[in-house]
């Protein structure tokens, strides 16, 4: 009776708090609560559509102490053009350019110029592709500089370079002249301090369409501009943090669950990464992913089955690998190599011949 109590209880797998509210209603069972949360957090509907993990308290990048030491870069698209940006980490300061393709000779060449103008920083922050590509670590070898990508999935990770990209967009659509609407945001102050990028970059504001006195543009050294920096930063923390809480860890060979495309993928964690809340995680098909903390779930359900698709033949053909779904399909070059009939994996069937006689033509 009890399982049948379960089942139907669970028919609108509305979650564990509905579930439990609905049977404290109808039903008494000693244990039925425990019963229910066993249940739920095995049922492979609920967890391949449950809701999202709730925020986590907010892991801010260090405040450079220098402007340039610290800058992050990304690429965005807009009216069928393709740019790059890159941020300083301290002073805000956005620069901008098109380029032709989302090539790492593309977005080297323009961050080349960047360096140029301003030197060499410490460290560059992006998105994964094409800045871990192995021409761009090269650069990065030859430059001295070193890389730290941001969480796959995850644009908070990235949150400076995503604003950025924000602000250019909202330039080019509305100005007229983007390059001197640019101009002007570079030389308004930040919100919070009295300071605009200009100021803090070049430690003087530039000359624009604005009339403005001569003294304004005469350079001066930001006064307190760390420590302010500093009290902004605080403040949004202690804002965001209100309502957030923190995530267990994770450990190796844990089960799982990972978001994609929507939806709770079963997985085995394989390892935890050096990056905050990183973790490299292995699907049933051996495919490993990087994925943030916020986009995985520990679950109770029986380690991972891997499912390797090959034909057991005796000469040493590679593997036809058929993932089951069209979503593995989209992300995944199949290489399908050709058998011979000899050796084909499937018995094929008796051809059957007609028993009626046949009159050959006399010419």
């Amino acid at each position: 009776m009890r399982p049948l109590i379960l089942t139907q209880l669970h028919l609108s797998h509305l979650g564990t708090e509905k579930t439990k509210a609905r049977a404290r209603n109808v039903v008494y069972c000693p244990g039925l609560t425990s019963d229910i949360d066993k249940l739920i957090l095995n049922s492979h509907k609920w967890l391949k559509y449950r809701n999202n993990n709730k925020k986590e308290k907010i892991i801010q990048h260090d405040i450079p102490d220098l402007p340039r030491s610290k800058v992050g870069s990304d690429i965005y698209e807009l009216h069928g053009k393709i740019y790059v940006i890159v941020i300083d980490y301290f002073s805000k300061f956005i620069e901008n350019s098109v380029i032709p393709d989302k090539t790492a000779f593309s977005v080297i060449k323009f961050i080349k110029t960047i360096f140029t103008r301003h030197g060499i920083p410490s460290s560059l922050i992006a998105n994964n592709n094409p800045y871990n590509s192995a021409e761009f670590l090269n650069f990065l070898k030859e430059y001295g500089f070193n890389f730290t990508p941001s969480s796959p999935n995850y644009p908070q990770s990235n949150g400076l370079n995503e604003m950025g990209v924000k602000i250019i967009k909202k330039i080019l659509k509305k100005c007229d002249n983007p390059e001197l609407g640019l101009l002007e945001y570079l030389n308004m102050p930040l919100t919070g301090m009295d300071y605009s990028p200009s100021q803090l970059l070049m430690n003087r504001r530039t000359r624009t369409t604005l009339p403005v006195h001569h003294d304004l543009l005469i350079p001066a050294v930001p006064v307190n501009a760390y420590s302010r920096i500093t009290k902004s930063r605080n403040h949004q923390k202690q804002y965001y943090d209100r309502n957030a809480s923190e995530l267990p860890n994770l450990v190796a060979n844990d089960t799982a669950r990972m978001r994609k495309d929507g939806k709770w993928k079963k997985v085995t964690v394989k390892e935890k990464l050096t990056l905050p809340r990183s973790y490299n995680v292995v699907d049933k098909y051996g495919r490993v992913y990087r994925r943030n903390r916020k986009h995985l779930i520990k679950t109770n359900e029986q380690p991972l089955v891997y499912q390797h698709e090959q034909l057991d033949l005796p000469y040493d053909l590679p593997a036809v690998i058929t993932p089951t779904s069209n979503e593995e399909t989209a992300n995944n070059k199949i290489e399908v190599t050709c058998i011979p009939e000899t050796l084909s994996a499937e018995p094929q069937p008796d051809l059957r011949r007609s028993l009626r006689t046949k009159n050959r033509s006399a010419y």
